[in-house]
């Protein structure tokens, strides 16, 4: 007897077992075959929601930026007293959440860069607002001409760095005290 569910259940189900495959085998060790595999349909079943298995990576692309969005407290950082609090207490999540999906940032070959590209903005845009929600609700936090112009181009550029392999908290942690002229060590704890 063939087994009929919701289509968005269905989408689902395909989009966790790909992302377990190419967590486990890389994304281009992991076949449609395998996909359909895990889930025992048939391989069209696959074909009908993601016509090509390179659209499947934007769809968990977009699952995991939810995930991280809907996971984050931003109460948690409305309620640091310093800014750079705030900013250790975004920081430390977004970087917990990479670490512990490393498997799908670094995906070997032109794929896994595909994957990164697609995540990097949204993850940026979140750690963003955030950052952004703070300023505005305690002015004057950063000693900057131009606030949030500053914290996109920081943003923006440690991901890029963290993607070039440079994954050294102190590092991202001086960088960010410099550029945004915070007292040294601010950040470190």
């Amino acid at each position: 007897m063939r087994i009929t569910k919701n289509p968005e259940v269905r989408r689902q189900e395909i989009l966790d077992a790909a992302r377990v495959l190419f967590m486990e085998q890389g994304y281009e060790n992991t076949s449609v075959d395998d996909i359909a595999k895990k889930l025992r349909v048939a391989k069209g079943l696959f074909y009908y929601y993601f016509p090509k298995k390179e659209e499947i990576l934007a769809a968990i692309a977009q699952d995991f930026a939810k995930e991280v969005h809907a996971g984050f407290s931003a109460e948690d950082v409305a309620s640091q007293e310093s800014f750079p609090q705030a900013i250790r207490c975004i920081l430390g999540y977004f970087l917990k959440v990479i670490q512990q999906n490393e498997a799908l940032f670094t995906m070997a070959g032109t794929h896994g860069m595909l994957f990164s590209s697609l995540l990097k903005p949204q993850l940026e845009n979140q750690a963003l607002e955030h950052a952004i929600a703070y300023l505005k609700d305690h002015p004057g936090s950063l000693a900057l001409t131009y606030p949030e112009y500053s914290l996109q181009i920081l943003v923006r550029g440690l991901g890029d760095l963290y993607l070039d392999g440079v994954t050294d908290t102190h590092v991202m942690m001086t960088l960010i005290e410099e550029t945004l002229s915070l007292p040294k060590g601010s950040l470190s704890s």
